[in-house]
């Protein structure tokens, strides 16, 4: 009896440590489960920290290629170009810190070095132009003075191994002293266009009275030519200007001059003043050659002769050049209108007196034109 109450003891006590081995076994597994539920799902937030780190990373490093090392490589092929010759090359001011202020810096060093360029290139052009005119000027006096010159030194040579009669010898001295003249006259306008070039032209100002002037210039062309007929309009009463009245007389002087010449064929020269608004305006109109259109943009440029030369027709092509500058000094206008085979019209117009503004009258003369 005691024996068998031990046995159910025993199993008693087996049963209840097999069910506190289930218990803890099932306790082991829940446990081992939550921890594995726990370990996949740090290792799904590592996972995931991961890919997101690399995300951040990628554009990271998108944002250092966009904003410093793209504008840094721009930087460099700019060089290239830039150093190649195109200075019109500027960079997007773009970047952190101190890649903008290198973008800023490389396209104000382009700016300045576009500067230099363009001011070589309009040094080199007046460089040119220079020696273009130093060019003109020495052909210009080979050929102009060189008539002149052979005249008076021929007739004088004459003069001095021959015997003439009175009449001859007059004739003679004639000849060299309007070869003489002629020199004077070219060596005058050299000079004049050395003294406006270097700012020495003189501007002396004082009351003239125009259709004084004109009416002298008029008596003394007049007996320029046999055939030509010179014909003069001007009011009795005074056109009154400040300027200085032997430039002005020379513009007027060279401008019936050029008229004579430019129309070999003789014919009516017309010499015009009135009073123009608040100016005075002057017109010297001829028969003559007239100025081919394609021409005319250069008419009052240095040793510009047109055609001049090859139709035997004397001069330096200064006089229009000078002409320009002595009126423009004058706060006035010179320009002109002309068709070949009709003739040319030169105009003047000066302030009046008084002072008052310029005035034009181009509206009623759409083909005139004036030194650009």
């Amino acid at each position: 009896m005691a024996r068998q109450e031990g046995a159910d003891r025993i199993r008693d006590i087996r049963n209840t440590f097999q069910n506190f081995l289930r218990s803890e076994q099932t306790l082991t597994d829940e446990r081992a489960q939550s921890a594995d539920a726990k370990t996949r799902h740090a290792i799904e937030l590592g996972i995931a920290g991961l890919a997101l780190s690399s995300a951040l990373i990628l554009l990271f490093g998108f944002y250092l290629a966009r904003s410093i090392a793209r504008p840094v490589r721009e930087a460099a092929e700019g060089a290239t170009r830039l150093a190649e010759g195109d200075l019109t090359l500027r960079l997007s001011q773009s970047g952190p810190g101190e890649i903008g202020e290198l973008t800023t810096a490389f396209n104000r060093m382009a700016e300045s070095l576009q500067r230099a360029r363009v001011e070589l290139e309009e040094q080199n052009a007046q460089l040119r132009d220079s020696e273009r005119l130093k060019s003109d000027l020495v052909n210009t006096v080979s050929h102009e003075l060189r008539t002149p010159l052979s005249g008076v030194l021929g007739f004088t040579k004459l003069l001095l191994t021959r015997e003439f009669d009175s009449e001859t010898r007059r004739h003679y001295l004639g000849i060299v002293d309007a070869q003489a003249r002629r020199l004077s006259q070219l060596i005058d306008d050299f000079l004049d266009v050395r003294k406006i070039e270097e700012g020495r032209f003189e501007r002396a100002r004082e009351l003239v009275d125009i259709g004084t002037l004109l009416r002298d210039e008029a008596m003394l062309y007049s007996f320029q030519s046999q055939k030509h007929e010179l014909a003069l309009d001007v009011p009795e009463t005074p056109l009154p200007v400040l300027g200085n009245p032997d430039r002005l007389r020379q513009v007027i002087g060279n401008l019936l001059s050029n008229a004579i010449k430019y129309s070999p064929q003789g014919g009516l020269v017309t010499l015009t003043g009135r009073v123009h608004g608040d100016a005075v305006r002057v017109e010297v109109h001829d028969e003559g050659i007239g100025i081919p259109a394609q021409q005319q943009a250069r008419i009052f440029t240095k040793f510009f002769r047109a055609d001049a030369a090859a139709s035997g027709i004397t001069g330096t092509g200064l006089g229009l050049a000078v002409s320009r500058d002595i009126i423009e000094s004058h706060g006035g206008q010179i320009g002109f209108s002309s068709a070949p085979g009709d003739g040319t019209t030169f105009f003047v117009v000066l302030p009046g007196a008084d002072g008052a503004h310029l005035q034009g009258d181009r509206a009623d003369r759409p083909k005139e034109r004036t030194p650009q």
